[in-house]
C-alpha cells in the first residue's frame, strides 16, 4: 500500500490553491419557484418541508435540463427545468403529479431526445413510468411511454441511461419466492419507449442488492450496485489501496486495532458490470471493493478513456459518524481495477460527488466535489487515470450551493432560497489567491 503524501506548505504567505469561479453570465439563473425573495426565505443550504427537492442534472449541447420533485403547493408533481447554457430560455416542463413520497425522476438523454424515469405509486405498489422530450430548446414535446411495476421494496432507488438508440432503467425488485432483493434492469428502445415483458435481474440471488446506478460509455454501458453479505466472525478484512492524504503518515499502535464499532453495519460490496448496447454482460459482476468493505453508497461515471470511474464512502462505524476518507477507483475496459484513497481531517459528512465534463481536456475533465467541515463543498481533481489530484481544495467561490453537473466549462449549482431553489451556471478554474 503506497502513501502519496501531498505535503504541507511551510510558508503561510504562499498563495493559496483555489478554484475560482465566475457567473457564466452576469445575473445568470433560473429560479425554480418564485422569482424573488421574500423575508421568509433564506440561503440556509437546508430542505425546507414541502419545497423544491432537486434531483439529477445532465448537460448536453444547448443547456442544462434538471430534474426534481415540487411539493410547494401540497401536492408532489414531477418537473423538469430546462435552460440555455448561460441558464437563459429557462422552462419549467410539469410532467405530472406522483405519489408515495417519490424521489426526483432519473435522466438521461441531450437536447434531441430527454429520457425521463418517474417513480410514482398506483393501488397496486411502486410503478416507473418512462418518457421522452423531444427537442427541449425548442417545442419540448414530451411523449408517455409504459408504467412499469416494480414491486415494493425497501430501495426506492433508479437509474436511466441512454446510449444512441438504446436505453437502459434499472431498479431493485424482491424475488417473489425468497424476497431477496436484486438488481434488475430492462432495455428499451429511445424511440418506442417499448420494455421487456420480464426485466434482467443482475445481482446475487443469494445476496440482498441495492442502489443500482447506470451511465452510458462508448459501445455500451457501465452498471454498478451496492450487495450485501453475510459477515464472518472475525472477518473484518484489508482496505487496500493507493492512499492520496493531506496529513503525514502515523504510525498506529496495537490498541488502534481494538476500536469495533457501536453498531455493525455488515458487509456491504461495490459491485460493477460491463453491458454492451443491448444490455448483455459484456464482464462482471465484478467487485471493486477489498475486504469487509462497508459502502453505502456510490457515484459512477464514464472516463474519457471509456474507462469507469466510482467514488464511494466506506465506514464501518456507528451509523451518522463517517471517517475522513473517500475512496476512488478505476475500472478499464478489460476489466482491471485500481484503487485510490483520499484522506484528509477536512473531509465533512455527505457522499462523495462525481462531476464529469465530457468537453473538458482529458486532464480537467473529472472533479470530485466532497463536503468539508465547514459545511461547504471541496473539490479535487481527478487525473485522467482517476488518481486524486492533491491537495484538496476548499477554497471555492461556489459559496453555500450544491453542485449538479458539469458541461460545456459551465458548473451548474444550485442554491437554496426559502422553498424554491435558484440555478445558475458557473465558469470555474483552478487557481491560486
Amino acid at each position: 500500500m503506497a502513501l502519496i503524501d501531498a505535503g504541507q506548505t511551510g510558508n503561510t504567505t504562499e498563495a493559496k490553491a483555489a478554484l475560482l469561479c465566475t457567473g457564466a453570465k452576469e445575473g445568470a439563473l433560473f429560479a425554480l419557484g418564485s422569482e424573488s425573495g421574500s423575508s421568509e426565505e433564506d440561503d440556509s443550504g437546508l430542505d425546507v418541508p414541502f419545497g423544491i427537492n432537486v434531483g439529477q442534472a445532465i448537460g448536453y449541447e444547448g443547456g442544462f435540463a434538471v430534474a426534481a420533485v415540487d411539493g410547494r403547493a401540497g401536492k408532489s408533481h414531477a418537473i423538469l427545468a430546462v435552460m440555455g447554457p448561460n441558464a437563459e430560455n429557462g422552462r419549467k416542463l410539469d410532467l405530472g403529479r406522483v405519489y408515495g413520497d417519490a424521489d426526483p425522476p432519473a435522466i438521461a438523454g441531450d437536447s434531441r431526445n430527454l429520457l425521463v424515469a418517474i417513480a410514482d405509486m398506483d393501488a397496486a405498489g411502486r410503478t416507473l413510468r418512462l418518457l421522452r422530450v423531444e427537442d427541449t430548446t425548442g417545442l419540448a414535446k414530451v411523449i408517455n411511454g409504459p408504467d412499469l411495476s416494480v414491486g415494493e421494496s425497501s430501495s426506492s432507488t433508479f437509474s436511466i441511461a441512454v446510449n444512441g438508440e438504446h436505453g437502459i432503467v434499472t431498479w431493485v425488485e424482491p424475488d417473489k419466492k425468497t424476497e431477496v432483493e436484486q438488481v434488475v434492469l430492462a432495455h428499451f428502445g429511445v424511440q418506442s419507449l417499448a420494455l421487456p415483458k420480464k426485466p434482467m435481474i443482475v445481482s446475487s440471488a443469494k445476496s440482498e442488492a441495492e442502489s443500482p446506478r447506470v451511465v452510458s460509455r462508448p459501445g455500451g454501458f457501465w452498471l454498478g450496485w451496492v450487495q450485501s453479505t453475510p459477515q464472518k466472525a472475525g472477518d473484518r478484512g484489508s482496505k487496500n489501496g493507493n492512499i492520496a492524504s493531506s496529513r503525514p503518515s502515523e504510525k498506529k499502535g496495537p490498541e488502534d486495532d481494538l476500536g469495533l464499532p457501536a453498531v455493525d453495519l455488515g458487509v456491504r460490496e461495490l459491485y460493477v458490470s460491463s453491458l454492451d448496447p443491448e444490455a448483455r454482460p459484456v464482464f462482471g459482476p465484478l467487485r471493486v471493493t477489498e475486504g469487509a468493505s462497508h459502502a453505502v453508497s456510490f457515484e459512477i461515471a464514464t472516463l474519457g478513456d471509456g474507462s469507469a470511474v466510482i467514488t464511494w464512502r466506506d465506514d464501518d462505524t456507528s451509523p451518522g459518524v463517517q471517517a475522513p476518507l473517500v475512496h476512488v477507483a478505476r475500472v478499464g475496459l478489460d476489466g482491471h481495477v485500481e484503487r485510490f484513497r483520499i484522506e484528509d481531517e477536512s473531509i465533512g459528512v455527505g457522499e462523495p460527488q462525481l462531476l464529469v465534463d465530457s468537453t473538458a481536456a482529458e486532464e480537467d475533465r473529472a472533479w470530485l466535489a466532497i463536503g468539508n467541515t465547514g459545511e461547504k463543498v471541496s473539490i479535487v481533481r481527478l487525473l485522467p487515470n482517476a488518481n486524486p489530484q492533491l491537495p484538496i481544495v476548499d477554497d471555492t467561490d461556489i459559496g453555500v450551493s450544491y453542485p449538479l453537473v458539469r458541461f460545456g466549462g459551465a458548473l451548474l449549482v444550485a442554491r437554496q432560497r426559502g422553498p424554491s431553489v435558484d440555478l445558475e451556471p458557473l465558469r470555474c478554474r483552478f487557481g491560486k489567491r
